[in-house]
């Protein structure tokens, strides 16, 4: 994996006094909400560095589907929850108290992702370059049987590319909510919650949130039929099979509606981050 920094001098560093009080404030029954929620910003911004010491630390395969700042998301749930259960009066640092809970919501989202075995994960990277090596030749998506005699594989073969494939995309989305709550069960996007304090960054957050926002926009236009197969099998969870039933189509056709929408969002989604990238906009 890409290094990660890790130094110890921070941005957003809140002296140690300071630290007590806010501690104290945000345990407090009377602190209002609004400063409870401020407190948490400051204090996820104060202690971002645990995440990037715990990825630092850690041995995240380089051929997994998720990317380097997918897990620092992910580690940041860990260190939001860490803030949320974490009681001052028990004598105990709360680095202490946060690191291994972060070490392991991390270590959990890789091994859910250790399930898609290393020959599934080459047939999804089979699958996909040669997607896009016809798209480009054709200047169109490539049908299932094309793609197929591409591959040189039979019918049978074919439906295991499509089972890989399935897998990748659900691994994908594990963890890709945004949403968290607060102590009194109300939502609370965290993400959305944290300012911009390092827009050069890598690891920033409003790039992440910006991302969520391009997508959410990308499937909102999404013609009707292409936007029920992403809403049935993401959030309803439907099988290609399944959704094929419904709509009175393959599960193929399905999968290649999916892998359609999947790769032009990916295109479009690198051009937009392309155009957004702070290093090429000009000053």
């Amino acid at each position: 994996m890409a290094t990660v920094k890790t130094s110890s001098s921070q941005a957003t560093a809140i002296p140690e006094t300071t630290l007590e009080h806010l501690w104290k404030e945000l345990r407090a029954k009377r602190t209002p909400k609004a400063r409870k929620q401020e407190i948490k910003r400051q204090l996820l911004l104060h202690y971002i560095w645990i995440v990037r010491y715990a990825l630092y630390n850690m041995n995240i395969p380089s051929h997994s589907l998720l990317k380097e700042e997918d897990f620092l998301h992910v580690g940041l749930l860990g260190l939001h929850d860490a803030i949320e259960r974490f009681e001052p009066e028990r004598g105990i640092k709360f680095e202490t108290f946060a690191v291994p809970r972060v070490r392991g919501i991390i270590l959990d989202e890789m091994r859910k992702l250790d399930w898609l075995s290393r020959s599934a994960r080459r047939k999804v990277h089979e699958f996909t370059e040669v997607s896009d090596q016809l798209r480009s030749e054709l200047g169109r998506e490539a049908s299932p049987d094309e793609i197929q005699h591409r591959l040189g594989i039979t019918p049978d073969e074919y439906h295991s590319y499509l089972e890989a494939m399935a897998a990748a995309a659900a691994s994908y989305s594990l963890q890709n909510s945004e949403i968290t709550y607060d102590d009194e069960g109300n939502e609370y996007d965290m993400v959305e919650e944290m300012p911009d304090h390092d827009a050069d960054n890598p690891f920033t957050l409003l790039a992440r949130k910006e991302r969520i926002d391009f997508v959410r926009d990308y499937i909102e236009k999404l013609p009707e039929r292409k936007r029920l197969v992403i809403t049935l099998y993401y959030f309803e969870e439907l099988t290609f099979k399944e959704i094929g039933d419904i709509l009175g189509l393959t599960e193929s056709r399905i999968c290649q509606i999916h892998t359609q929408i999947c790769n032009d969002l990916r295109h479009k989604l690198e051009a937009y981050e392309a155009e957004t990238d702070p290093e090429h906009r000009s000053p």
